[in-house]
């Protein structure tokens, strides 16, 4: 137990005050959803799509089924475009091609990094929006993704307060991953198995990373 809580308190960043050791971090796992329009398998070159979120700045944790306040947040999310090339290659080994779409801000942005962009919402009225549209430059067969940019770092949520620790100390909430869910999970997975190998996603544990990345957060289409 103590070398876990070392572990755990050391990938952690909770602000200046240490933790005490009677202290008890709490994971939590937010979602994020998106849509991307028009909801179709395949569509023409030239053609755009739309992508967009409009979601309230109380965020569903997944793990405990209950909402919290994140109010003007850093979500620290990536977007990937890449072309299927290899369907014997998993996804991360696929083409990543940002560079093939035009893409154009209209409420938020993506910032083109080079190979990846990051997403940046507007936050108003309580509510977190984005609305981009994406016109893809070349044929072929491409899926858009949504990654937590921090997954594995584990980053302390000093607002969200959870009472006491059954030890004295008191419940560090800590932020794990966040799952993102494009058109509540309708992502033409089907043209998606077709073309590129698909992880260890059947039959998951709860709670499984995996199966949200590439059965939700992950869109498959066609440009003719």
């Amino acid at each position: 137990m103590t070398k876990y809580f070392i572990t755990i308190a050391a990938l952690i960043t909770v602000g200046c005050t240490p933790p005490h050791k009677k202290d008890h971090f709490i994971e939590l796992k937010f979602i994020t959803p998106f849509t991307i329009t028009p909801a179709s398998d395949t569509i023409q070159l030239g053609d755009t799509l739309t992508l967009g979120a409009n979601f309230s700045d109380s965020v569903k944790d997944i793990l405990s089924g209950k909402y919290y306040r994140l109010e003007n947040f850093d979500f620290n999310e990536t977007v990937i475009f890449r072309e299927l090339v290899d369907s014997s290659k998993c996804i991360t080994d696929q083409l990543w091609n940002i560079n093939d779409f035009n893409i154009f801000n209209e409420v938020g942005k993506i910032v083109n990094a080079g190979s990846w962009g990051f997403v940046r919402y507007v936050y108003q009225d309580s509510h977190y929006k984005l609305r981009i549209k994406i016109v893809p430059k070349k044929r072929g067969i491409h899926a858009i993704s949504f990654l937590y940019g921090l997954l594995g770092k584990g980053v302390g949520l000093e607002n969200i307060h959870l009472g006491p620790s059954d030890k004295g100390g008191k419940k560090i909430a800590y932020l794990n991953n966040i799952w993102n869910i494009i058109n509540d999970g309708n992502t033409n997975f089907c043209l998606y198995e077709q073309h590129t190998k698909v992880g260890s996603i059947y039959n998951p544990p709860a709670f499984n990373d995996e199966y949200n990345y590439e059965k939700e957060a992950t869109y498959t289409f066609v440009v003719k």
